[in-house]
């Protein structure tokens, strides 16, 4: 993980960093990264107050658009195969950010896996229609 100066944090302070964003409280607040599964036109129209919504929010909105890609702390997602796929695919879209080439997902239950947009599979021919 990168700090606010730019400069890379050890180890020690990249766990504390995770821990804190793992502990935050969502409250009621609304899911910002279901926008980001409409159409653009949509998705434009959300994002209006988002960045409107004060210099801090501007600024990890802009974060997590220029990112290659999203590391996701996600609650557990229970113990059988097709629990962890339906949270890895999808998961009510509740905590990813589908604009992104793929996601890093990682559950306080210990499991892993991925999510990424259709076409990283459809660019390979093996992949293709």
């Amino acid at each position: 993980m990168v700090s606010p100066e730019g400069e890379l944090r050890n180890r020690e302070d990249t766990a504390r960093a995770l821990e804190k964003i793992a502990a935050a409280e969502h409250g009621d607040h609304p899911f910002p990264g279901l926008m980001t599964c409409l159409p653009r036109e949509e998705a434009a129209q959300g994002r209006r107050p988002l960045s409107a919504g004060g210099k801090e929010n501007l600024s990890c909105l802009v974060r997590a658009e220029e990112s290659l890609f999203v590391l996701r702390l996600d609650p557990p997602c229970g113990g059988r195969l097709h629990e962890k796929g339906r949270h890895f695919l999808f998961d009510e879209g509740k905590n990813g950010w589908y604009e992104k080439s793929f996601q890093l997902i990682v559950t306080a239950d210990g499991a892993a896996g991925i999510n990424f947009e259709h076409s990283a599979r459809t660019a390979f021919p093996w992949g293709g229609w």
